[in-house]
């Protein structure tokens, strides 16, 4: 395994210098866009956009969907400072949600839901919200989206995690299963909203049937250096089996610790897939 990683890297390191010397290194070049295809198709998601990192996604995303001041918006204590941060700065009305023992959020009594008109779904440390809390917030009309740092390629019985609200923002920091190094990337199948975030971020973005959307940058430059892309490639294609070792790893804790009174694992209900 260590071995396979010096490889991995030392093979990444290649192309990175292949790339800055066919200068590849900029804006949008093709291998970039055929990663962010590669990652709607492996999500089943129809729309998949990089960006510089993760708060960069998120605002795209919150700006895209709506969410201005005096939104009411819920979110999970569990949620990166970043994204707190950004909702401050939106000037939001933020209803601050507990987690129970298994990391699933604690809703609010029905008067907070009625009124509320966005929920931030943490899929805190890997652990994806249980389907009934997503039930109830489909039944209330709550307009959900997902941050999925964490649950990178686990499912909801049929769905990946980021592809069941109106879009999904995932980092591609440091450790994260599909890393870049640092940049971050968001899922969603609407179109408006994905035309929407091009406009915000994407400066001179080639757009198909589309020659202004993206000479302004609304909201600024928010593009991933595509230098990381070649990491975050080798990071997808290997994510499935990443994952299911570490499911088999967190199933050895598990049953080492069980029946302890003393030590309590988060449990991981049945709809929880990899």
């Amino acid at each position: 395994m260590f071995y396979r990683k010096i490889f991995n890297n030392f093979f990444y390191s290649l192309k990175v210098f292949f790339y800055s010397l066919a200068n590849w290194d900029t804006k949008y070049p093709n291998y970039l866009l055929k990663f962010e295809d590669s990652v709607s198709k492996y999500f089943k998601s129809k729309y998949c956009l990089t960006f510089s990192n993760g708060t960069t996604a998120a605002t795209s995303l919150f700006y895209a969907c709506g969410i201005k001041e005096n939104s009411v918006v819920l979110i999970s204590k569990l949620s990166f400072p970043s994204i707190i941060s950004l909702l401050l700065n939106l000037r939001c009305k933020i209803v601050y949600l507990d987690v129970d023992k298994n990391l699933q959020v604690i809703l609010p009594k029905d008067d907070v839901l009625d009124k509320a008109d966005f929920i931030i779904l943490t899929h805190a440390y890997g652990f994806p919200q249980n389907i009934n809390t997503i039930n109830k917030l489909n039944f209330k009309n709550i307009k959900i989206i997902e941050d999925f740092s964490h649950s990178q390629g686990a499912k909801i019985e049929d769905k990946f995690t980021g592809t069941i609200g109106l879009g999904g923002f995932s980092s591609m920091q440091g450790e994260k299963a599909i890393s870049s190094g640092e940049g971050g990337i968001v899922l969603t199948n609407f179109e408006n909203l994905n035309r929407k975030m091009l406009a915000f971020h994407h400066i001179n973005r080639p757009v198909k049937n589309d020659k202004y959307l993206t000479k302004i940058g609304i909201l600024g430059k928010g593009r991933i250096h595509p230098l990381g892309i070649p990491k975050a490639i080798q990071s997808i294609n290997n994510l499935e089996k990443r994952n299911k070792i570490f499911f088999k790893k967190i199933m050895i804790i598990k049953k080492f610790f069980k029946g302890s009174d003393k030590i309590y694992l988060p449990e991981i209900f049945e709809n929880t897939k990899v």
